[in-house]
């Protein structure tokens, strides 16, 4: 998702990413998808 994301041009890389409650908002998906989402993101590199 923050790859495409930052391949749209929606996100610049580098950017400071949303919060989980301000994701979860927006989505409206439970809060520990959204943390699981980011770990697995950040594992990624």
């Amino acid at each position: 998702m923050i790859y495409a994301q930052i391949g749209s041009g929606n996100l610049s890389e580098g950017e400071r990413l949303p919060t989980i409650k301000e994701l979860t908002e927006r989505l409206g998906v439970n809060p520990n998808t959204v943390a699981k989402a980011y770990r697995v993101e950040e594992d990624l590199g």
